[in-house]
């Protein structure tokens, strides 16, 4: 019996080009063959953590320059969320972490930090955020934390951040 890898599991051809199918479903200039074939191209040596990192890289390429309207793109482009409840537990998809993983590495600036912690918010409801929102506690303690403080007293507590 073959063994296969984790990192082939859940980052693979068939992933990616999801992955670049709801990104060009709500921003049609997305050039989905060039993306598929630069990411595929760029797993070969890549373990899983620097497989999430090189998507982020590539979406980077492909997506619009302007941060704001790129991270928009990445919101519109993502399925419904888990549970809203959160009470099945589940983990979510990771094809999902180059998103939040985009975030950290463009948008963990003092001009980005609240369009970048709510598209986390909104990313966290289909996978974890966990390592992603380090990046900003370290950068930005305290505006991360009242906007975490802030989320908590409405009640949306049950992120997976």
């Amino acid at each position: 019996m073959e063994k296969i890898l984790l990192k082939d599991q859940l980052f693979n051809r068939m992933k990616v080009e999801k992955i670049a199918r709801e990104i060009m479903d709500v921003y049609p200039k997305f050039e989905k063959s060039m993306f598929v074939k630069d990411v595929i191209t760029g797993f070969l040596d890549r373990e899983l953590k620097a497989r999430i990192s090189w998507i982020a890289e590539c979406l980077r390429n492909f997506l619009p320059a302007d941060f704001k309207k790129a991270v928009s793109i990445l919101n519109e482009a993502l399925p419904p969320p888990n549970n809203p409840n959160l009470s099945d537990n589940d983990f979510g998809d990771f094809i999902y972490a180059p998103y939040t993983d985009f975030i950290a590495k463009y948008g963990c600036t003092r001009e980005c930090i609240d369009i970048s912690l709510s598209a986390i918010y909104q990313m966290t409801k289909r996978f974890s955020a966990e390592d992603s929102i380090r990046y900003f506690i370290n950068a930005y303690p305290k505006e991360t934390l009242v906007y975490l403080k802030r989320l908590f007293a409405q009640g949306c507590g049950k992120a997976n951040f």
